[in-house]
């Protein structure tokens, strides 16, 4: 059973954060609709990309791959160029 976990995500210019309930097995791809259909960022082509503890995301993982054992919640900060950039 996939359970929600929460995602923090943390805006590339601002100091806003936006926590959302996310299935554990959400593709990294998906991330961006999330985040433009709630107005957290403005759309941009490609997308966007994620880092977590300093990682690139690649969009084609998935939440869980990314979550420590156990734990509840992911803290995502939101990369600020483009995917095509990186």
């Amino acid at each position: 059973m996939d359970q929600p976990i929460l995602v923090r995500f943390l805006h590339p210019e601002t100091d806003a954060v936006l926590e959302v309930s996310l299935a554990a097995q959400t593709r990294f791809a998906a991330l961006t609709a999330v985040l433009c259909g709630r107005g957290f960022v403005p759309p941009q082509k490609p997308g966007y990309a994620f880092l977590c503890g300093g990682h690139l995301c690649s969009p084609s993982h998935i939440l869980a791959d990314y979550l420590p054992g156990g734990a509840a919640a992911l803290e995502l900060q939101v990369f600020a160029m483009p995917q095509i950039m990186v």
